[in-house]
This record gives C-alpha cells, sequence and structure tokens, in this order.
C-alpha cells in the first residue's frame, strides 16, 4: 500500500515537472515576442522623433514670436493711449462738467491726463504730448477746484446770528461729555448741515451734497494736495472769520440788557455775577452829609454812587454789589486818585468782557461744526493740516483781542486803576471751563495753533497776579496821605475789603493767579484756593493796617478823632470780614484774626472815651466811681446834702460847686459840639457806643445832680444848672444818632 501511494505520488510530481516546463517554454517564447515589439516600437518612435523635432522646435518659435508680438501690441495699445488721450477727453476737460452728475466722467478723464503726464515724465520728458497731456490736467484741476468752491459755496453761507444765539442758549453752561471726541462726531451730525442755506436744503439732498463735495476733495487731495489745503482753508477761514465778526457787530450793536434777555440770566455764572451773588451782604452805612458829598465834581473813586439813597450799593467792576458805601462830607476824605476809572481810556467795561467771553464760546462752538464739515469731506490724511490753517485766523483774533484787554489792564494798573484787573477773573475762569474742549477740539493741529490759548491763559494769569501784589503794593506805600475830616471809614478801606469781596466770588481760580507766600501750608491743605487766597487776604490786611494807622497820625492834633477813625474802619473791617463769608477762609490760616481784631476794636473804644475823660471828671464824686460807675447808683450821699444844708455853704464851697457845674457844661457841650462833625456810619457800632457813654455818664451825672440840685449854692440855678439826667442822656442819644 505505501508502495503504490509514493508510486502515485511521483507520477504525479513528474507530470508536474512536465507541466512547469510547458509553462516556462510558452513564457519564453511570449517574453521574445514583446522584446521584438518593443524593439520595433523603439525604432518607430525614434523615427518619429526625429520627424517631429524639427515641427516641435518651429512650433515653440512660432510661440514666442506671438507672445511678443501680442506682449508689442499690448504696449503700444498702452503707450498709443498716451498720445491720443490729450485728442480724447479735450473736449470734455475745456466744457467743464455741467452739473455733478457729470464729476464721476470728468474725474475719470482727469485720471487718464495724470496716468499720461505721468509715464511721459518716466520715459519721454522731452515728448510735446507731455505739454499738452500737462496744460489740460493743470487746466481740468483748476477747473476742478473752482467747481468744489463754487459747489461749496452755492450750498452753504455764514453762519446765521440766529443760529449762533440758538448754540449758545442749548450749550450755554458748555458741558461737553467727554465721550465728544473725534470718533464720536456723527452724533452731532445735523449740526455743520446748519450751514447750508436753507433754500438749497430744500432743493437738494445734503448727503448727497457732501457726497459729490467728498469725491472733489479726493481728487484734488491727490492731484493738488497744496493747493486744495489752501483753498479749502481759505475759503473756510473767511466763512468763519465773518461769522464771527458779523456776531461780535450784532453783540455791540446790543445792549447788555438784551443780550442777557435774550441769551438768558443762566449765562451769568460765566461772568462770576449770579452764581456768587449769596456773598454780596448788606454792611448797612450812611452819612448826613451825603448830599454835600455829591456836589463834589472832581470825585475820584472806584466806586459808583447813586445818591438818591443814603445807604447806598455800587457797582464794583461792573457787577452789583450790594455793599453799602460809608459817606464822607469832604471829597479830601475820601481822595485817592489811585482809583478813578471814570472817563478812563483803561476803563473795561462789563458788556465788554460779556462779549469778549460770548466770542470765546462762539468760536468754539463753530469751530467744532466746521471740523465735523471738514471730517464728512476731506480725507483724514488733511484734515488735521487744513483745520490748522482754518483756525488760525480766529483764534488768533480771540488771542489778540485777550493780550488788548491784558494790555489795557497794566496800563490801568501803572495809573493805580485796579479795578479793570477784576474783570480778566470771568475771563480767566471761563477759559479754564472750556480749555479741556479747546483741547479735545485742537487735538492733532500745529503746535503753534496748540499754544495760543495756552498762551492766551498764561498772560492773563500773568497780568491778574501782578495786578494784586501790585495794589498790595499800593496800599502798602499811597502817597495819598489825606483822611476824612470826619473820621468816618476811609475810602481805601472801602476799596480794598471790596476788592477782597469781589475776589471771593472767583475763588475756585485764585490759586492760579495768588502768589503763595508760605508753600508748605499750601502744599498740606485739601483745599489750595481757599488757602492761597486767606494767605492773600492777611497780607492785604496786614497793608492795610500799616496804612492806616500811617493815616490817623494826620489827626496828631484830636486824638478822639484818631481813635474814632481807626475804631470806624477796623470795625468796617471785621464786620465786612463776617459779613462777606471772607472770615471763614482767613481762618483757614490765621485761626485768631478775629480775636485780634476784637481786641484792636476794644483799645480803640477804649482810646475814644478818653475824649469824654474831661466830662466826667468834674461830675465823679471826690471819693471816685468812675471808674465803676454802676457802683454809684448805690451811693447814697444823703448825709453829705443834710450836711450841706444844715451847714451855711462858704464862698469857696459855692464857688467849688459852680465850677464843677460850668466846667462840666462846658466839657459836654464841647464834646456835643465836636461830636457834629464827627460819623459813625455803622448802626451798630453807633448804637453800641451810644449806649456805653449813656451807662458811663448817665449814672454818674444823675448823681452828681441830685447831690447839688437842692442845694443853695447860687441864685442864678439855670446858668450853672443846664442839664437835667434826662437831657443829658438825651444830648447823648442825638449827638450819637447824628453820627449815621
Amino acid at each position: 500500500m505505501e508502495f503504490e501511494d509514493d508510486r502515485r505520488r511521483l507520477v504525479d510530481a513528474t507530470n508536474n515537472l512536465t507541466n512547469l516546463k510547458k509553462l516556462l517554454s510558452f513564457s519564453s517564447e511570449n517574453c521574445f515576442k514583446v522584446f521584438e515589439t518593443l524593439t520595433k516600437f523603439d525604432e518607430r518612435l525614434a523615427k518619429l522623433e526625429e520627424t517631429v523635432q524639427p515641427v516641435y522646435k518651429e512650433t515653440g518659435n512660432l510661440q514666442r514670436q506671438q507672445e511678443n508680438i501680442n506682449s508689442t501690441l499690448s504696449r503700444l495699445d498702452y503707450v498709443i493711449k498716451f498720445y491720443t488721450v490729450a485728442g480724447e477727453v479735450e473736449p470734455n476737460i475745456i466744457n467743464r462738467p455741467n452739473s455733478p452728475s457729470m464729476y464721476e466722467e470728468y474725474i475719470r478723464d482727469l485720471n487718464l491726463l495724470a496716468e499720461a503726464v505721468g509715464y511721459f515724465e518716466n520715459n519721454n520728458p522731452d515728448s510735446p504730448e507731455l505739454m499738452n497731456c500737462g496744460s489740460l490736467l493743470e487746466k481740468g484741476g483748476q477747473i476742478i477746484e473752482q467747481e468744489f468752491q463754487h459747489y461749496l459755496c452755492r450750498f452753504t453761507e455764514d453762519m446765521r446770528i440766529e443760529k449762533i444765539l440758538e448754540l449758545i442758549k442749548s450749550d450755554s453752561s458748555m458741558e461737553m461729555n467727554e465721550k465728544s471726541s473725534n470718533e464720536n462726531f456723527p452724533i452731532e451730525k445735523a449740526e455743520f448741515f446748519c450751514l447750508f442755506k436753507s433754500v438749497e436744503k430744500r432743493a437738494a439732498n445734503p448727503d448727497k451734497i457732501v457726497r459729490d463735495l467728498k469725491s472733489l476733495a479726493e481728487w484734488l487731495c491727490l492731484n493738488r494736495n497744496q493747493s486744495f489745503v489752501h483753498l479749502y482753508s481759505k475759503l473756510r477761514s473767511d466763512v468763519l472769520t465773518r461769522s464771527l465778526q458779523n456776531f461780535r457787530s450784532f453783540l455791540l450793536q446790543s445792549s447788555l440788557e438784551s443780550l442777557i434777555k435774550t441769551l438768558g440770566s443762566q449765562l451769568s455764572p460765566m461772568l462770576g455775577g449770579r452764581k456768587n451773588s449769596h456773598l454780596m451782604k448788606i454792611i448797612e452805612t450812611s452819612s448826613k452829609q451825603l448830599n454835600d458829598f455829591h456836589k463834589e465834581k472832581n470825585r475820584n473813586s472806584f466806586i459808583r454812587r447813586k445818591p438818591e439813597s443814603s445807604s447806598e450799593t455800587f457797582n464794583i467792576g461792573g457787577y452789583n454789589s450790594n455793599f453799602a458805601i460809608p459817606q464822607s462830607t469832604s471829597s479830601h476824605s475820601l481822595g485817592s486818585n489811585s482809583f478813578n476809572l471814570e472817563n478812563s481810556d483803561s476803563l473795561i467795561r462789563e458788556k465788554e468782557i460779556f462779549v469778549y467771553v460770548l466770542m470765546i464760546t462762539t468760536l468754539l462752538k463753530l469751530a467744532q461744526i466746521e471740523l465735523n464739515l471738514l471730517e464728512n469731506i476731506v480725507p483724514i490724511s488733511n484734515q488735521k493740516n487744513i483745520f490748522s490753517l482754518l483756525i488760525t485766523s480766529s483764534l488768533e483774533s480771540i488771542h489778540q483781542e485777550g493780550d488788548q484787554l491784558s494790555s489795557r489792564v497794566k496800563k490801568a494798573v501803572q495809573k493805580h486803576e485796579f479795578n479793570s484787573a477784576l474783570n480778566l477773573l470771568p475771563v480767566l475762569r471761563y477759559l479754564a471751563h472750556v480749555r479741556h474742549h479747546y483741547d479735545i477740539l485742537l487735538d492733532g493741529c500745529n503746535p503753534s495753533v496748540l499754544n495760543r490759548l495756552h498762551s492766551l491763559v498764561v498772560t492773563l494769569q500773568t497780568t491778574i497776579s501782578r495786578t494784586l501784589e501790585e495794589f498790595l503794593e499800593y496800599i502798602k506805600s499811597d502817597m495819598h496821605i489825606r483822611v476824612p475830616k470826619d473820621g468816618t471809614v476811609h475810602e481805601l478801606t472801602c476799596n480794598v475789603m471790596l476788592f477782597l469781596v469781589h475776589l471771593q466770588s472767583y475763588l475756585d481760580i485764585l490759586s492760579r493767579v495768588v502768589t503763595v507766600t508760605d508753600i508748605q501750608s499750601l502744599e498740606l491743605s485739601g483745599d489750595k484756593n481757599s488757602l492761597a487766597f486767606a494767605q492773600y487776604i492777611c497780607r492785604v490786611l496786614s497793608a492795610l493796617g500799616l496804612s492806616l494807622r500811617k493815616r490817623s497820625e494826620s489827626y496828631h492834633n484830636d486824638p478822639c478823632l484818631q481813635s474814632l477813625f481807626r475804631l470806624n474802619n477796623t470795625f468796617y473791617i471785621l464786620k465786612t470780614l463776617r459779613n462777606s463769608s471772607l472770615m471763614s477762609i482767613v481762618l483757614l490760616y490765621k485761626n485768631d484774626i478775629e480775636i485780634d481784631l476784637m481786641d484792636q476794636i476794644r483799645d480803640f473804644k477804649t482810646d475814644y472815651q478818653r475824649c469824654w475823660s474831661k466830662v466826667i471828671q468834674y461830675i465823679t464824686d471826690e471819693d471816685g466811681f468812675h471808674s465803676n460807675p454802676t457802683s454809684f447808683q448805690s451811693y447814697s450821699s444823703s448825709n453829705f446834702q443834710n450836711g450841706l444844708k444844715e451847714t451855711r455853704l462858704k464862698d469857696k464851697e459855692r464857688q467849688l460847686i459852680k465850677d464843677k457845674f460850668s466846667g462840666f457844661n462846658k466839657e459836654f457841650e464841647a464834646v456835643i459840639n465836636a461830636h457834629k462833625y464827627f460819623s459813625i456810619p455803622d448802626k451798630d457800632l453807633r448804637e453800641n457806643l451810644k449806649q456805653e457813654h449813656i451807662e458811663l455818664i448817665g449814672p454818674l451825672y444823675h448823681a452828681f445832680y441830685n447831690r447839688y440840685v437842692t442845694i443853695d449854692f447860687t441864685k442864678n440855678v439855670h446858668k450853672y444848672i443846664k442839664y437835667t439826667p434826662d437831657h443829658v442822656v438825651q444830648s447823648i442819644v442825638v449827638a450819637f444818632d447824628d453820627l449815621a
């Protein structure tokens, strides 16, 4: 079995080997055939290559030639159009665009000319076509400028006065949102449309007008940049200048009252008026010689008086102040040429300041509108350059007017007319208020433009600061030492205190103009304005005190009037400080000033009372009670009187009593008569002194009178006993009442 299996496997293997050999032989035959086929194909391909290669090369050459021809034709077409463009577009260029709808086509033709000019300049600068295209381009550029100018002028106009007033009234507080920066002007888009004429605005679409102007401006900026910059800036600068001039003329022709009525009372705080009216409180003063005072023709004062009232209000720097003025009986008594502003060329009136502040406001509003229009027409790369040129003239005009005001103040200060400087304070305050808005407006402009406003502020600050120092020096060195004959409050005292009261209205900016002497305390203070002002007040009061003391020496022949003069002035100073709230400011720096002034008043009262000493010495008991008058009321002279009744008086004793009454009558009448020429304008001080002297002299004379009235010391009683106690008191009352 195994043998048969082996034999069968051998037969199978032999058969398989035979089949494999057959397949191998067949494969070899096929491989040979394929080789022969490939060899023939290779031979044929070589023959084909030999045949096609020349054709291929010739075709490539032909293709390159075709490309060269096409390129040459393309370049010829590109160049030929430059040679023909002048003739093609010349009629259109010369005939000008007949309507805004033709601007696009006209600008397209100009761009073709500009391209031709560029080609000839780079490739054939000697070509006559360059001159032809250049002249046409220049002609077309001029026409585009004319069209831009005509189109802009046709649809816009100078800002109407009514619109300016509306802008000021709508934004009188000038409280702009800080977000109203350059990127936020679309919120104010409607504003620049107010420049368009109302008739044209109804006939045309303002948005389309702006788009047409923008297309012209874009071409001009690219092709005639410098010319367009000067054209636009000159055009709009003239409009801005005319608008400001027209509005200024309107303001100058209008009365101040009508302006305030038109613009609204809310504008008065910009001048520091109504906002600080609570500071102006009444100090009651009067004078029995008021009519005599107003008869003085050559009266020199910086206080304007109204003769119809005995307790007057006056105008300081054009602002009504409810402080009353202590009057004098003599023009010499208040004489000081230093405050004469009437009929003075250097006098700056309230309306001038009102107009100037309104012009600053108007320039800001109109410039914002111009910038808004500019941003909607001119490409951003040219906006700030054009705006710098546009606003320079108007800003320079504002600066020059501010310089003129400062120059007039300097001239006034040279004449010691310090009141004019006060009118610069509302301008400085307002400039400080709008400075941020101007900074936003002028952001990105030329430095020279930015510096104009800063220079104006510095000029005003310097002028005011120097004036305040000159005012202080004047108080110290004033050579006019004439004093009022009646010892009333000196005009210098009134002027100085009113000057300080008016300065208080501008407390928020005083640290910018007041020279600070104590830097350390200022740095530690949380309210630098108040502390700087407090230091200045202290310096002024110190100088005023020295001046009053020097002036009081003019009364060296009348110590009583000398004391009364210093008492009146010191009391006026104290009361003004209290009633005007200046005291609370001064106390920030010198907390004992009120006590010092009260001590001075007490000392001056004591000195003044010495003029009554001769009166008192005749009615004082030998035991002496005049130092404590109230103790005299409890004194009993019954024993003394009974003794005199029981004892016959000697001639010497009778004469002594007569001398007492005669001396009292003489001195009392002398003092009363002297007081007819004195003045105590303050009611409170007058009443206080009256009461003190009634309490001092009344009890003494009452005791003196009762002691001797029943004694027979003379047959002519009425000759010596002229006054009853009631008459004495009444005489004192009348004397002090007449001091008003």
